[in-house]
């Protein structure tokens, strides 16, 4: 997906926190799993590793999505005037 478009911008990182939470959320239910319910802890260690890979995931893709704002903010400044993200303007 482009984010050139802020509203684009701004629904990737609503979908990277909503990710997180869900991530968050299912780690809480794991670990309460763990620790309250009739199971040996140790079934739980898989889908508290998948929760966690996810959760690196998602930090990953967050992490990239600022990186290219920012960088998408340094071409536009580049030119000596402010522009709109992707309009015409190259990085030198």
């Amino acid at each position: 997906m482009q984010r050139n478009n802020p509203k684009e911008f701004v629904v990737s990182i609503d979908d990277a926190a909503l990710e997180i939470e869900r991530g968050i959320n299912a780690a809480i239910a794991i670990y309460t799993a763990m620790m309250e319910g009739p199971f040996n802890p140790d079934e739980f260690m898989d889908g508290m590793y998948f929760v966690l890979a996810r959760l690196e995931k998602c930090n990953k893709d967050l992490r990239r999505l600022v990186k290219d704002k920012q960088s998408q903010s340094s071409v536009c400044k580049a030119g000596g005037e402010d522009h709109e993200p992707g309009h015409d303007v190259q990085k030198i």
